[in-house]
């Protein structure tokens, strides 16, 4: 407990989209520190609660109704390197659920999925936390888990869980740290220890990732920097109208980055049905961009030729904006699953625009 009081607490934060983890963590430092909005790295937060130091972690979330396999790498990299951003490891982790949400059996297996990333010890340091209580009503929230799926977590977790009061928050931010002793004490005094040879090992493939990933990123300025350095401003200037076509399959976020590079609501969000395309000033430069069709994720495009193939290729060149596009945006969202499958199905949509797309 020395080491606790001397250096603070430290917990990682855990929990699907929607969970509530940005409004705990808001609470318990006192200001609006973390917002909701999705994000890719874990994120480490230093403040104060009831006097105390705390340092809190929050994580990429999982979709609620998702297994392991199905979750991108990146995010389960993220979730394990969690533990990294707090040496030497967290005391406690906190898995926030949402009452006014329902709890299934998939959501009990997407938890306890996720949670075997850590291995079995992490149970012994988890506290589940409850928010929207108010959402229940006239409902006894008691009662309401004794869910059987539910049940079968908080058993997991010791039978330690607390419901965060938002309305009264030095009451339930004082409860909150004394259950996060409780769980030192029942452990000794001892964190989450990180020297696994599992956590390790999926720690030396993130970094690794990160190396290639900052090596093309230098590769690819470096090329930059000698086109001005040749060809002087010059080098510039038959880029200054720029043409982009957006591709991807339905729901992957094209509207949403060509809205992005305009920084303007331009394109409206769901399945394009036809090529639409603006042209506006980004940075000095005129850019057009054409948001393309979609096409199903899970769907091969031998299955629907007419409606996507046809329409993608179509929207391309029967655009007047669009006669030989500079770049090709191809959209893929980070926080859903991306196999083989999906690869195949890509590469034929792409198949259609030629080998130098």
């Amino acid at each position: 407990m020395a080491e606790q009081m001397e250096e603070g607490l430290r917990a990682v934060v855990l929990g699907w989209q929607k969970s509530d983890k940005a409004s705990v963590i808001n609470r318990l430092l006192g200001d609006e520190v973390e917002s909701d909005r999705h994000f890719a790295r874990s994120v480490r937060k230093d403040g104060e609660a009831n006097g105390r130091k705390i340092t809190l972690i929050n994580t990429p979330c999982w979709w609620q109704n998702y297994g392991l396999q199905d979750s991108p790498e990146v995010v389960k990299q993220e979730l394990v390197c969690s533990v990294f951003l707090c040496p030497p490891g967290p005391h406690v982790f906190l898995l926030v659920i949402n009452l006014s949400l329902p709890f299934t059996e998939e959501n009990r297996f997407s938890i306890e999925k996720h949670f075997s990333l850590f291995g079995e010890r992490i149970w012994r340091h988890t506290i589940v936390v409850f928010t929207r209580a108010d959402s229940l009503k006239d409902k006894n929230i008691e009662q309401h888990i004794k869910n059987q799926d539910l049940q079968q977590i908080i058993q997991r977790c010791g039978e330690r869980y607390h419901i965060f009061d938002f309305k009264n928050k030095s009451v339930g931010v004082k409860e909150l740290l004394d259950k996060i002793d409780d769980v030192v004490a029942a452990n000794n005094g001892k964190h989450f220890e990180t020297h696994d040879d599992m956590l390790l090992e999926i720690k030396r493939k993130r970094d690794e990732n990160e190396v290639r990933a900052k090596a093309r990123q230098k590769t690819l300025q470096d090329k930059r920097d000698l086109l001005k350095e040749i060809e002087g401003e010059e080098a510039v200037a038959p880029l200054s109208k720029v043409r982009i076509v957006l591709l991807g399959w339905s729901l992957s976020g094209k509207s949403s980055t060509g809205n992005t590079i305009f920084n303007h609501e331009i394109f409206p969000i769901g399945k394009a049905q036809k090529g639409t395309n603006h042209t506006g000033d980004v940075n000095g430069r005129r850019i057009t961009v054409l948001n393309t069709p979609s096409w199903w994720k899970y769907f091969s495009s031998k299955f629907n030729p007419k409606f996507a193939q046809a329409a993608i290729l179509e929207s391309i060149s029967q655009s007047q904006h669009m006669q030989f596009p500079h770049a090709m945006i191809l959209v893929i969202p980070v926080d859903t699953s991306f196999k083989n499958e999906q690869k195949k199905i890509i590469e034929e949509y792409m198949a259609i625009l030629g080998e130098d797309v």
